[in-house]
């Protein structure tokens, strides 16, 4: 939604900018087909409080200010810079969870795990840990934000490890692995 008004407001300042500049050069004249609901003020670009009324269909105009304008461009880059820092703070927990992941697994059972499911071949369609691809993608919060893979194989080593130790934590343990390391039957 906030989308959509940014960009409605970002087409009435260019159109706008686009009046003013227009008139300023003297090209701007009224002709048959020019719609317009109420009276276009276009101020000298060294008035710093213009208004302008940009027609748009079915609305009736959109008063415009440039103070509104200037307004609504700082609020779009304060906005930028939010999502700037969200995403930076979103890729640090991502980075934290993956380096408490891959510390975790090296474990020796991890090893016989690995060993057991792919003899340690992380390239194999499933991982190194034999992860289902239905599992893969029941579990894909946990990796999209690192990246975008069909098959746990293709994922690099340092995604795989973070999916099995989260499949360990939410699971239970290592219920779901290979009977000969854990002695799970």
């Amino acid at each position: 939604m906030h989308r959509r008004r940014y960009a409605l407001l970002a087409v009435s300042a260019i159109t706008a900018l686009t009046i003013t500049t227009m008139a300023t050069a003297g090209a701007l004249a009224p002709t048959a087909h020019t719609r317009t609901t109420k009276p276009v003020t276009i101020a000298q670009p060294a008035m710093a409080a213009a208004s302008y009324v940009i027609p748009a269909p079915g609305v009736g105009g959109i008063n415009l200010t440039t103070q509104a304008v200037s307004n609504e461009i700082e609020v779009t880059r304060h906005n930028q810079e939010v999502a700037a820092a969200l995403t930076a703070l979103v890729q640090a927990r991502f980075d934290q969870a993956t380096a408490e992941a891959v510390a975790a697994v090296q474990t020796p059972m991890w090893s016989c795990i690995r060993s057991a499911e792919s003899n340690d071949q992380y390239s194999l369609i499933s991982g190194a840990y034999g992860i289902l691809i239905s599992t893969w993608w029941a579990f894909q919060s946990v990796w999209a934000p690192l990246g975008n893979w069909s098959t746990p194989g293709e994922a690099p080593p340092a995604v795989q490890d973070l999916v099995a130790y989260h499949l360990y934590q939410v699971g239970g343990g290592f219920g779901g692995w290979h009977n000969r390391c854990t002695g799970i039957n």
